[in-house]
């Protein structure tokens, strides 16, 4: 059988399978830090991420109560927990690394690979492209960079940038653990955060550059997502003065009780995402030139 990551069950598959590969005689959390990328537990991450980890059991609970009960068989894959979760527990005891990982026997991740199919059949979630997860990547490296340098940026502008950009980078290494969650929540941060901070965004002038990539780098997300996303809010004079003002739009004004008057085309002003027509007259007025 195979083992599918687009759920939490495969995903907790890989880091036990990677676990017990690790398995030595320093105790489980040193073995557990380089599962999750880390040179060693006292990493400030570590915390973290194991945390993240801890997570996967409940969340695998939380998508197989989405299926119906006949679509599969729930002990079997849930079979796992009896091995799995005392193993995971263990990360805070002095046992060695080896011994933990010969409590989690084939029979139980037997089960979480069943659990992965299951899932996987029923619940899937969507991938993320590699070369999308790169290309994000890049765009954040350009933006740091470009942050370095720029010595007329607003500095409150400058730390929320860097904020935002560092919970994505953030999140693309919690894609192990989490999947494209992670991302969506950094993207649904980031997106929420301009549109509340219009104190600090609306001195993006100060960085037209600088604001142009971190708008790329989110709209890039929601696409390698799939998932559609409102421009992000920024004040209409910033607006206007970034774009320019928008193209002039008429609309046809018809008297109803004068069917063969002639058609009085009335300007309208657009504000934001509204319209206003000229104040003034009702259309008969308009049209009799009162």
């Amino acid at each position: 059988m195979t083992v599918y990551t687009d759920n939490p069950a495969g995903r907790l598959h890989e880091l036990l399978s990677l676990f017990r590969k690790n398995g030595s005689q320093h105790r489980s959390a040193t073995a557990w830090a380089g599962v999750l990328g880390l040179s060693n537990a006292d990493d400030p991450r570590f915390a973290r991420s194991l945390a993240l980890v801890f997570q996967l059991p409940a969340e695998i609970e939380a998508e197989l109560d989405q299926i119906d009960v006949e679509e599969y068989d729930r002990d079997g894959v849930m079979r796992w927990r009896a091995k799995v979760i005392p193993a995971l527990a263990a990360v805070f005891s002095d046992r060695p690394s080896d011994q933990v990982a010969g409590d989690l026997d084939d029979a139980s991740l037997y089960s979480l690979e069943s659990c992965s199919f299951t899932l996987h059949k029923h619940r899937p979630q969507r991938p993320v492209a590699k070369s999308d997860l790169d290309h994000i990547k890049g765009l954040i490296i350009e933006l740091d960079d470009e942050l370095e340098k720029l010595p007329d940026i607003d500095p409150e502008l400058r730390e929320f940038l860097r904020l935002h950009i560092k919970e994505m980078s953030r999140a693309l290494h919690d894609l192990t653990i989490r999947g494209p969650a992670a991302l969506e929540d950094a993207l649904d941060k980031a997106v929420g955060a301009a549109s509340r901070r219009i104190d600090v965004t609306v001195r993006i002038d100060t960085a037209k550059g600088a604001w142009a990539k971190f708008t790329e780098i989110l709209n890039m997300t929601a696409l390698a997502l799939g998932v559609v996303t409102a421009a992000i809010a920024i004040p209409a004079e910033t607006r206007l003065a970034l774009e320019g003002p928008p193209p002039a739009v008429q609309v046809q004004v018809v008297d109803p009780a004068q069917p063969s008057a002639p058609a009085v085309l009335a300007p309208v002003v657009q504000h934001g995402n509204g319209a206003h027509g000229t104040p003034g007259a009702s259309g008969k007025d308009a049209a009799s030139g009162h």
